[in-house]
């Protein structure tokens, strides 16, 4: 698939607005923690899972190659955009689990992919959907360098604290993390919410949103 490839939302599938809120959704740990090597720390939690659906349904979710490549299988549902270099998107894997890709830039900002974005659903296309997918919000979904570059351009980050026993965490692979103080100097926590986990452990539900 190349980067602005005819891969589609047909015009009638889309509810869309002039300026889409671009929002971040991640899982970490309290220091920030979002993976090590591929695999999330945590492994799989249930209610962080449940989350993630209940939000990203319908939506458009934008992912970096790596974040794409570690999932199982494509995201049922939702309008998946991988940002790539034009030499990547070529992997068929990769290519199996996106409906679009757009290339990085440099600086990297959600602003030039809602651009991008905005031009590839508003087009017309031969792929069919049996899912209406809204456009009012976009979601940014990972890696670590895709959370960091875009923070500043995002209005709003559903961030989930996983808490768990740490002891239980893979101890090889390269450890990611989510930019936290940038998080925090930014943006203002204005939902709290603390949710006990299946099989032990809790997860605080933070909303954060950066003032206007």
């Amino acid at each position: 698939m190349l980067c602005g490839s005819n891969t589609k939302l047909p015009k009638d599938a889309i509810s869309s607005r002039p300026s889409p809120i671009v929002a971040h959704i991640v899982a970490t740990t309290e220091d920030g923690l979002i993976g090590i090597g591929d695999k999330l720390p945590w492994g799989m939690v249930k209610e962080d899972m449940a989350f993630f659906k209940y939000k990203t349904l319908n939506r458009i979710v934008v992912m970096g190659y790596n974040t794409i490549l570690s999932l199982p299988f494509k995201l049922p549902y939702r309008y998946m955009v991988g940002v790539c270099s034009p030499c990547r998107d070529t992997d068929p894997v990769f290519d199996s689990r996106v409906d679009s890709t757009v290339p990085p830039t440099a600086p990297s900002s959600p602003c030039s992919w809602l651009r991008q974005i905005s031009c590839l659903i508003n087009q017309d296309d031969e792929k069919t959907y049996d899912y209406s997918i809204s456009t009012d919000i976009v979601f940014i979904a990972g890696g670590g360098k895709i959370y960091a570059d875009s923070l500043l351009d995002t209005d709003v980050v559903f961030r989930n604290v996983i808490r768990k026993d740490r002891s239980l965490y893979p101890t090889e692979g390269k450890k990611v993390y989510y930019p936290l103080e940038k998080l925090k100097q930014h943006f203002t926590l204005v939902s709290f919410e603390e949710v006990p986990l299946t099989g032990g452990g809790y997860m605080n539900k933070e909303i954060w949103v950066k003032p206007r």
